[in-house]
This record gives structure tokens, sequence and C-alpha cells, in this order.
């Protein structure tokens, strides 16, 4: 097949490629957590950590799943990593997002010997056991948020090669191929 008849599919692919990435719809936003307890609010000092799963940039939205990764062991709670969500019924689960900054969080779950919160309706940030709480009345600012990097973001803004791209770039590589079997079967001969 001749280079001329391949360019043009070469070509395309590539522009496959930048069509399908600049048309794929949003994707969803981790977030990691952290907050301390304020010594005399809680009955057990530490810090609750975890992660925050499935916001939307530029929007509010509804976490698809929170968990917990760490919390102090006087709570006596469930091994961690789990979701709060596995435990009692949301009253609130709200998250802002701008620019790929989270911006405010409004998360409440209650079950019955059990309570999570992230800048409720209170401005509270807490995790109660049985008897037992590490919290803060620090409200958004109380807990630190930040972006939980998917294992496939590439420092310096590079993105992950596309199906279109991908495309182009086999096609080179059989291009490469066939023109030096050409000129090897041409010098044997």
């Amino acid at each position: 097949m001749k280079l001329s008849r391949i360019m043009p599919l070469v070509v395309g692919g590539a522009v496959a490629g930048v069509v399908v990435s600049s048309a794929s719809p949003a994707q969803a936003l981790d977030f990691n957590f952290s907050f301390t307890n304020d010594p005399g609010l809680g009955s057990v000092n530490g810090t609750v950590e975890g992660t925050i799963y499935g916001l939307i940039d530029n929007a509010t939205s509804s976490a698809t799943g929170i968990i917990v990764t760490s919390y102090p062991a006087g709570l006596n709670l469930p091994a961690t990593p789990f979701s709060p969500f596995s435990l009692g019924n949301e009253t609130s689960n709200s998250f802002e997002v701008l620019n790929g900054v989270l911006v405010n969080a409004n998360l409440r779950i209650i079950g019955s010997n059990f309570q999570f919160s992230l800048n409720d309706s209170e401005g509270v940030n807490g995790l109660v056991g049985i008897s037992s709480s590490t919290y803060n009345n620090g409200g958004f600012a109380g807990a630190t948020y930040t972006s939980a990097a998917v294992p496939f973001d590439i420092p310096g803004g590079a993105t992950i090669p596309t199906v279109g791209s991908l495309f182009a770039l086999g096609l080179m590589r059989k291009v490469k191929k066939r023109m030096a079997l050409k000129s090897t079967s041409t010098v044997v001969s």
C-alpha cells in the first residue's frame, strides 16, 4: 500500500482522536478530606481522613461515595476503610466544585449509633461513634480538602492517548514496517 493512500487514514485517525478527546463528558472529581478534633469539643483527639467520590466540576452535586480511611482508635467504629453511607442515612449530601476546587460541602449521615458530618448545616465536621466523638465546629474551613488525583493524570498537563491517536500511531508503525520491508526486498533482489 502506498504512503499516499495511508497518510489520509493516519491524519483522519489523529483528528478523530482530538474530536473524541474534546467531546468526552466531564470526568467525576474525587477529593481527599481531613479534619482534626477541637480539644474540649469531641471526646477523642485525633484526625479523621478519607475520600469523597464522584463530584462534578463547576456544579453543585452529591457525592456518589465516601470512604473513611483513618480515624482515632477511641471511636470504636468499623475497620477502615469503610463507607459512612453503609452505616446510616444521609440527611444532606451537597458539594460545590468550581474549576477543580471544592469550595463548599454540606454532608450529614446519621445512623443508630453513628454520625458523620462535613460542614453540615450547623458547621460541624464530625465522626461520632458509640459514646465517643471527634469533631470541630470550624465549618468548611475546619476541614482540609485536596484533589485526589486519578492514577492516569500525568504531571505537566499531558493527556492519555485517545483511541484515535492510538489508531494513527498504529498506522504509522505499519507504514514504517512496510517501507522497511520494501527497501529490504529491493536491496536483496
